[in-house]
């Protein structure tokens, strides 16, 4: 019975290998395991990721009408649009493999575009104490939820506090 868990413990281990060998072949030869990625259409500088995505609803790019900031960013961040591919991302280990696709924008533009999306960025410092902050679940979807507070919600808020005090 041992003998018969092992080789079939060694023969798992042979089919990972090959599968992995033929992958990388595979990638290398810029055949990519995935469905492939949404393109862009590049118009003109400047403009933030919530108009790209409002203007590609406006135009219906891919026949999609529902385009987001966040989708935008995906894309920007996206090797394969410079012909690189990196496999298992979010692994410890993972594979970086360097043209294997034929690219979409150049290198260059590829990697000004990385430096302008972190100027772009905005260092964010909260001001304010949530006390609920990261200890509320929403029931429906179980992520965990945030806080948001707006200068008039606040107004209002300290209105009727200013009222509650008097009474």
């Amino acid at each position: 019975m041992r003998m018969t868990t092992k080789l079939a413990q060694l023969e798992i281990e042979r089919t990972s290998e090959r599968t992995k060998f033929g992958l990388a072949g595979a990638i290398k030869k810029g055949h990519l395991p995935y469905q492939a990625c949404l393109g862009y259409k590049h118009e003109n500088n400047g403009i933030s990721y919530q108009k790209i995505s409002n203007l590609f609803n406006k135009e219906k790019v891919l026949d999609k009408e529902n385009w987001c900031d966040s989708t935008i960013t995906t894309i920007l961040q996206n090797e394969v649009y410079k012909g690189d591919f990196v496999h298992g991302k979010r692994t410890k280990n993972p594979i970086y493999y360097k043209d294997v696709v034929e690219p979409i924008i150049s290198r260059e533009l590829w990697e000004e575009s990385q430096v302008q999306k972190k100027k772009n960025s905005r260092s964010y410092i909260r001001n304010l104490t949530y006390l609920f902050l990261q200890k509320l679940k929403c029931p429906h979807c179980n992520r965990i939820m945030g806080g948001k507070a707006t200068k008039h919600i606040n107004d209002e808020m300290e209105e009727y506090a200013e009222e509650l005090y008097k009474i």
